[in-house]
């Protein structure tokens, strides 16, 4: 039961409290100490953590990071008219929403979605399929020197 083993904790961390409402995340947190208090664990250390996606990093066909091919979210937000985003992780609600807030703060880029089970294991299937997808939802570039890049797989 995880109140028991909340109650052997040394240290308790939240993660992702930016995605909770502040009202949600201190009920959680007055709870989690009527738990420690109960277990006579009052001092535990509590802890807050939210991610902070810095940059995009290509791999090479081994699944290492690939250097010189790291690219700055500060460099490329609002540069796509297309974003699609790929994933396949336990909640992918927190990673729609970090899309949306590197690239869609604009409100000019389209981002597109595609979830998998988590910890999905990727076949070329699944990229061709996406690829595809891609093409289909593909929108014409701006002529220009301003012209923004038309689309960007994460």
């Amino acid at each position: 039961k995880w109140s028991d083993a909340l109650g052997r904790a040394d240290i308790v961390v939240f993660n992702h409290c930016d995605l909770v409402a502040l009202s949600d995340l201190k009920e959680m947190v007055r709870h989690v100490k009527v738990i420690l208090e109960t277990s006579k664990r009052p001092n535990t250390t509590i802890m807050y953590s939210k991610m902070v996606p810095r940059a995009l990093q290509q791999l090479n066909s081994f699944g290492k990071p690939d250097k010189g091919r790291r690219l700055p979210l500060e460099d490329i937000a609002n540069t796509f008219d297309q974003v699609h985003g790929i994933c396949g992780i336990g909640c992918p609600d927190s990673f729609r929403l970090h899309l949306g807030r590197i690239f869609n703060s604009d409100e000019r880029t389209k981002i597109f979605y595609h979830f998998f089970p988590d910890h999905h294991a990727y076949k070329f299937s699944d990229m061709h399929s996406i690829r595809r997808k891609a093409s289909q939802t593909s929108v014409g570039k701006p002529p220009g020197n301003n012209a923004r890049r038309q689309s960007i797989a994460i």
